[in-house]
């Protein structure tokens, strides 16, 4: 919905600026939700309770807490706007955190690492 990367690598790991979590939450914080939506596409311009709406759920369903989330139900009734979303006080679970990343993954790593899905869910 944003249009925007989840962290721009690009950028040095200090600048949380460039994380989209952190715009997120101060968004959210101002009660601006509306404003991380990619304004690019027009044809979300007139369903903007809506987009917030997709977002205010997406935002609970990262609730560190697993018992603060929503169950998959309440996420299905509150996307299709028969219940209302609960109000979420505290988004500081939503502070990201630098990390060490790979500037550039190596190809034939990164292909001998992958999984087949027969080994994850095993045999039929």
């Amino acid at each position: 919905m944003s249009g925007r990367r989840n962290i721009d690598y690009s950028r040095p790991e200090e600048e949380e600026k460039d994380c989209l979590l952190h715009l997120v939450k101060t968004k959210a914080e101002e009660d601006r939700l509306f404003d991380v939506v990619d304004k690019r596409n027009d044809d979300i311009l007139p369903h903007q309770e809506a987009a917030v709406r997709i977002i205010r759920t997406a935002i609970s369903c990262l609730q560190t807490d697993s018992a603060n989330r929503p169950s998959m139900s309440m996420v299905v009734n509150i996307l299709e706007g028969l219940v209302d979303i609960e109000t979420i006080s505290d988004y500081n679970f939503l502070t990201w955190t630098p990390m060490e990343h790979p500037r550039r993954v190596d190809a034939a790593a990164a292909s001998a690492t992958q999984l087949m899905p027969e080994s994850i869910s095993g045999p039929r």
